[in-house]
């Protein structure tokens, strides 16, 4: 089997749980005297952290446990309940948000963004369920998720993992659900803060919405969204933007949406050809 840096990232493990160093953001703790595994100063230390994090940003289960808590077991906590909610365990403290912004390029001087393209296959389900396969990966190399969502006790628990691309065709074969659509999505994530943002264009719905996903340990209130980021409002609860329903063969999306998406995306070309004059 041929490897390459995508397909070492995304496809041997099925999460990644970053702890960010004490260096970033709890400077009264980092201390070389008290830790042997400890042996840079500060600045380098966080050199080498914002590395890591870097590398590992692209992966679809990415999770950065920062330091803004009062003591060290309040961030292993934090580490504890992404894991419970990884195994499909609801947490009350993991805060998921969706935000329909503009779409256009990033290209903020100093960010990292990575760039995927991601297709999503529905199968068929019972009642209070949902189940889909998200191929996720470039040019070079794809990797699949199985996610399945069930309704339960008045809340969503979801289970993810990954197969094997064997599998993923023997599933669509047998279990694709006809009455939806693959979603065709152009993922940009990156990392802002010290908080990873995801931003999915559905490629294949009329006006090419594009949805800012946040999910944190950390009140959504305290996260700084990206100045450079035009956010139109926030669609969390709102069941036109669950792709379940987005992948449904009639789907529309929301007619003032598509109206100010329009708008926008013709604001843009504007100041695009006129920057050019």
């Amino acid at each position: 089997m041929s490897w390459n840096e995508v397909h070492l990232r995304d496809s041997r493990y099925d999460a990644v749980i970053h702890m960010v160093t004490a260096a970033d953001g709890a400077v009264e703790h980092y201390d070389l005297g008290t830790n042997e595994a400890r042996y840079e100063e500060i600045e380098p230390a966080k050199n080498v952290d914002n590395k890591i994090r870097k590398n590992w940003s692209g992966h679809s289960q990415f999770y950065l446990i920062d330091n803004k808590v009062n003591s060290f077991e309040e961030k292993i906590e934090k580490v504890e309940r992404v894991v419970l909610n990884l195994l499909g365990i609801p947490q009350a403290t993991i805060f998921n948000c969706k935000y329909l912004v503009q779409t256009y390029e990033i290209s903020e001087p100093g960010l990292s963004v990575e760039h995927f393209t991601v297709k999503e296959f529905f199968l068929l389900s019972s009642p209070n369920m949902e189940v889909k396969i998200i191929q996720k990966g470039d040019k070079r190399s794809f990797n699949y998720t199985l996610e399945t969502k069930v309704f339960k006790n008045d809340q969503w628990t979801t289970r993810k993992k990954q197969i094997s691309s064997r599998d993923f065709i023997q599933m669509i074969q047998e279990k694709q659900d006809d009455s939806k659509i693959e979603l065709e999505k152009s993922r940009m994530t990156f990392l802002y803060k010290n908080q990873f943002f995801v931003i999915d264009t559905f490629e294949n719905i009329e006006g090419r919405p594009s949805l800012l996903k946040i999910e944190t340990e950390n009140d959504v209130e305290n996260v700084e969204r990206p100045s450079f980021i035009k956010f139109i409002r926030e669609v969390t609860d709102e069941e036109a933007y669950s792709t379940y329903n987005m992948a449904n063969k009639d789907y529309e999306l929301p007619k003032d949406d598509l109206k100010m998406l329009a708008t926008l995306e013709k604001q843009e070309t504007q100041e695009t050809m006129a920057s050019n004059e």
